[in-house]
């Protein structure tokens, strides 16, 4: 335990089930000593369900009593997420209970990664436990999952599950194993008999995921992975937190005993199809689609194939309404839908997040960039077979935000390029080898989950970059329409103290004007205004010289460029779609768009230089700045 210092948060969370909590701290009160831990519970179920579970939980009987003593935790503060917080403790041992209501269904994940965001601001933790409400864990579950994350070396380390009502029965030995060419994910140990001799490592090789019942994770785990994935809602996020954890070490704690009931909130629980709720059939199969796109992009073919055909099951099995249900997630999943439930009730109604958008031009410009893709591949070997130099392209690629959610999809893209890209600074200027793939990558808006998600990315990799920041906004929200794409949501500017913390030899801080306007549409003051105002005050802010600047909207014009040229710029970015010759002197540079959500394919061709084919339209059709 030594090597796990500090007191271990445990983070419940429930909807309108007062009665598996008063079970799960009852418990929890009568766990072993050692170690020490503070318990955090997320009632999502609205505040009359706060005020009856609060009500339970101190009732005569309850496990809990009012507390307003200190604990090595703070206080959890009310936030965006949660509207009120009560600071109980269990009765039976000196551990806090903070009892906090969610402002909305923010959803298993959600809940989770609210309450991570508070208790993660300490330093003096070393591991966090995830509980469900509906379980009863062994005094030693706790000790046993902390000693197989410490002599294992494990990131992410799961219980044996058993029956609740027939504890000699497993539901799950630690967590599943994904079966990519079905895409289904199977249960280890299901059935099984527990008192059953029993392979540890052999159940470690075969884990794709921790059951969400009862996962602990070690801190330098969970940074390196990131929070939860909230587009899930409900459904798969343990499985795929899972396989991001798979390279820091997925471990089996079997003596770590915990009974559990399960679907308790929906309704899941039931072996039989016909008593499954709405919400967990939908979920089940519009998650699905969502799982196997982000971690096996190449086979969203096949998952869309068994999703109908497991949908099929219901109707042959006579329940009519759950088809439709599967249907419906189904569907869901094919628009990239995600978040909560659309047709949801309002009881389970939260914060809802538009999809992905994806119009018909998408599609037509992802396959005209293929075909103008083998072009260029055919041109580059047409002229090697005729014995003349290969031309060198720079193709600088630029990102707007990194959210939380996409950070293994940014990571994955990282991972592309170290692999088949050399990656150099989005200035560089002179010779670069012509038969390699040479990229550049920047980021517009300096959005803070650019510090907070993919810094440290690029960092791992040696990566240079280049964040461009709207001087006159640092700190704030953004002054101007964010694209409504799916994934920016509530993004602000970094703040001074961020800047300075990201600049380096590898990250570079350019200039995005001061208060990110149309360039072109100011006056020959405001524009002056603008372009010097921003370099000066940026280089107060890092202490670093500014000689980058991209145009917001990439607005430009000879004018534009002349006035940055004038304030002392050396290079003007802009959104053209276009592969940049490296050698070339020239002040005016094109970029082309990528998001962390582009797929596989569509990455490649970007960094490629395949969308170069666009501002070669004529501008009649204005295609390069059309939507995605």
């Amino acid at each position: 335990m030594s090597t796990l210092p500090g007191r271990i948060p445990i983070v419940i969370v429930g909807y309108r089930n007062p009665n598996d909590f008063t079970r799960c701290l009852s418990a929890l009160s009568g766990a072993a000593p050692e170690p020490a831990f503070d318990v955090f519970v997320c009632e999502n179920g609205g505040k009359a369900a706060f005020d009856e579970l609060a009500r339970v939980l101190v009732s005569g009987d309850g496990p809990c009593e009012e507390d307003s003593s200190a604990h090595s935790f703070p206080s959890i503060d009310s936030s965006d997420s949660f509207v009120e917080v009560r600071r109980l403790k269990l009765r039976r041992r000196d551990s806090g209970v903070w009892l906090v209501c969610a402002a909305c269904n923010l959803g298993y994940a959600g809940a989770i990664n609210a309450i991570i965001a508070q208790v993660r601001q300490r330093s003096d933790w070393r591991g966090l436990w995830i509980l469900n409400p509906d379980t009863i864990p062994d005094p030693l579950a706790l000790a046993k999952l902390v000693e197989r994350a410490v002599v294992g070396d494990k990131g992410l380390v799961g219980s044996t599950i058993v029956a609740r009502d027939k504890p000699e029965l497993v539901a799950v030995r630690a967590g599943h194993r994904w079966l990519p060419l079905t895409c289904r994910a199977i249960t280890i140990g299901l059935w099984e008999r527990s008192d059953a001799p029993v392979d540890v490592a052999a159940i470690e090789s075969r884990l794709d995921g921790i059951s969400g019942a009862s996962m602990f994770i070690i801190r330098d785990c969970l940074e390196g992975i990131g929070l939860m994935d909230e587009r899930f809602f409900l459904y798969y996020e343990d499985l795929d937190w899972g396989m991001r954890a798979k390279r820091f070490g997925l471990g089996y704690a079997a003596a770590s005993i915990v009974r559990h009931k399960g679907g308790t909130t929906l309704g899941s629980a039931s072996i039989h199809r016909a008593n499954k709720s709405w919400l967990a059939i939908y979920l089940e199969h519009r998650n699905r689609i969502h799982f196997t796109r982000k971690h096996f992009p190449l086979l969203i073919v096949a998952a869309h194939v068994f999703s109908l055909l497991h949908a099929f099951r219901y109707l042959i099995g006579g329940t009519v309404a759950d088809f439709r249900a599967a249907l419906e997630g189904w569907w869901a999943g094919v628009k990239g839908e995600y978040g909560p439930p659309v047709r949801a009730s309002a009881q389970i109604q939260g914060k809802a997040r538009p999809p992905v958008s994806r119009s018909a031009f998408w599609r037509v410009k992802v396959a005209l960039s293929a075909l103008y893709w083998v072009g260029l591949v055919a041109a580059d070997s047409g002229r090697r077979l005729l014995g003349l130099a290969g031309r060198s392209r720079l193709t600088i690629l630029y990102y707007h935000a990194v959210p939380s959610d996409f950070r293994f999809e940014f990571e994955r893209q990282l991972g592309t390029l170290s692999r088949r890209a050399n990656v150099v600074p989005a200035n560089y200027r002179g010779a670069l080898a012509s038969n390699a793939r040479n990229v550049a990558i920047t980021f517009d808006d300096a959005f803070s989950s650019v510090a907070e998600q993919a810094i440290g990315a690029l960092a791992s990799r040696s990566f240079p970059s280049t964040i461009f920041a709207p001087a006159g906004l640092i700190g704030k929200a953004p002054n101007w329409n964010v694209e409504n794409s799916g994934a920016i949501y509530c993004e602000t500017v970094m703040t001074g103290e961020q800047l300075r913390a990201i600049s380096s030899p590898l990250t570079t801080i350019g200039s995005h004007a001061m208060f990110h306007k149309h360039l072109t549409k100011l006056s020959d003051a405001s524009l002056k205004s603008e372009v010097e105002d921003s370099r000066v005050e940026l280089e107060r802010l890092t202490g670093a010289p500014v000689k980058l600047i991209a145009a917001p909207y990439g607005d430009v014009d000879d004018r534009v460029r002349r006035a940055c040229e004038k304030a002392g710029y050396e290079t003007l970015f802009t959104t053209v779609a276009e592969n940049v010759d490296p050698a070339d002197a020239k002040m005016l540079r094109g970029r082309i768009r990528v998001d962390p959500w582009d797929g596989p394919i569509e990455f490649f061709l970007k960094f490629n230089g395949a969308y170069a084919w666009l501002p070669k339209i004529p501008r009649f059709f204005n295609l390069s700045r059309r939507p995605r």
